[in-house]
């Protein structure tokens, strides 16, 4: 079963750059792009979070004309929203997530990879929940900065696959691969 799934992961690699059509130049303005992530967060008890988020280019190519490093960079305004995990035990419920804002900077590698690095804000919350009494109950939530680095592989102009690592504040942070859609 192993050398079976091997194969078929091997079989995929190889084929996939095939498919790609994607010109490798940075996003223009205005490209709207929204995603789904997965991925292990360092919650306690619940290791798995997943996340919501959306784009639009304010940046785009020739931007910075003058440089040609700086020509090929775009940069998008992100929004996301990021469950970072829950565990329920018999006397309550935890749960922490984050919502944030940054600034998104992508930088085309070749015609299927690029790199984007991305900094901004967020707000995390921890909510206690329980289910006995609820004077226990409590909320907190943390400002701060939030950070992250991430590799992308364009199927075609429109689909990309990405492996990243964000960090929140108040001590979180999750490595994920997601799915992100260009419109």
């Amino acid at each position: 079963m192993k050398k079976i799934t091997a194969a078929a992961l091997l079989s995929a690699l190889i084929a996939t750059p095939a498919f790609a059509d994607y010109d490798g130049v940075a996003d223009k303005v205005g490209t709207v792009h929204a995603g789904v992530k997965l991925g292990f967060t360092n919650y306690v008890n619940s290791p798995m979070g997943f996340g919501i988020y959306g784009g639009y280019t304010v940046v785009g190519p020739n931007t910075f004309k003058g440089n040609p490093f700086f020509s090929k960079i775009s940069i998008a305004v992100e929004g996301e929203y990021v469950s970072l995990g829950s565990t329920s035990y018999t006397a309550g419920d935890y749960r922490a997530d984050a919502i944030g804002v940054a600034a998104a900077a992508t930088y085309p590698i070749n015609r299927q990879f690029s790199a984007t690095a991305k900094a901004g804000i967020s707000r995390t919350s921890n909510k206690y929940t329980d289910k006995t009494n609820s004077f226990f109950n409590y909320s907190r939530s943390y400002m701060g900065l939030h950070g992250g680095i991430a590799g992308q592989y364009h199927m075609d102009s429109h689909l990309g696959f990405l492996a990243g690592y964000d960090f929140y504040p108040n001590g979180y942070d999750m490595m994920s691969v997601s799915a992100m859609y260009k419109f």
